[in-house]
C-alpha cells in the first residue's frame, strides 16, 4: 500500500463517515447527545472540528483493513467496514455501560449495529474509490 492510496481512502472514508454519522447519530437517533445532556456532561455547543476529526482515525483504520483484505468490490468494502464498526462500538458501548450511567443496555446493543451501517457505507466508498486507482 502506498501513501497516496492511504490518504485517498482516509479522506473519502472520513467525509463519508461524517455525513452518514451525522444522519445516524444526530438526525435519526438523537439519543447519543441526549444521554450526555441528561447526565449533565454535554457541552452547550459541540466542538464541530473535533466532531469531524473523530472520523479520520476510523476512516484510516477502515482504509487499512480494506487494503489488507484486498477488497476491490463495494460489497467487500461494506463487509470489512461493518465488521470494524461493530467491533469498535461494541467495545465503546460496553465500556460506557460498565463504567457510567449515561446509557442503558438498549443503547449498548443498538450502537454497534448503527456503527456497522456507518462504517460499512464508508468501507464501500473506500473500496470503490481505491478500486479506481
Amino acid at each position: 500500500m502506498d501513501m497516496k492510496r492511504l490518504v485517498i481512502g482516509t479522506v473519502a472514508g472520513g467525509i463519508t463517515m461524517s455525513a452518514v454519522g451525522y444522519l445516524i447519530w444526530n438526525v435519526a437517533f438523537e439519543y447519543w447527545g441526549a444521554g450526555f445532556v441528561a447526565a449533565g456532561v454535554a457541552r452547550e455547543s459541540p466542538l464541530f472540528l473535533a466532531e469531524q476529526l473523530q472520523n479520520v482515525p476510523a476512516a484510516f483504520l477502515v482504509t487499512l483493513a480494506v487494503e489488507k483484505s484486498g477488497a476491490s468490490a463495494i460489497a467487500s468494502g461494506i463487509k470489512c467496514g461493518a465488521i470494524i464498526g461493530f467491533v469498535i462500538w461494541s467495545t465503546v458501548g460496553l465500556a460506557y455501560y460498565a463504567n457510567t450511567t449515561i446509557f442503558d443496555l438498549t443503547e449498548t446493543l443498538l450502537d454497534p449495529l448503527l456503527a456497522s451501517v456507518q462504517f460499512g457505507i464508508a468501507g464501500g466508498v473506500i473500496a470503490t474509490v481505491l478500486a479506481k486507482r
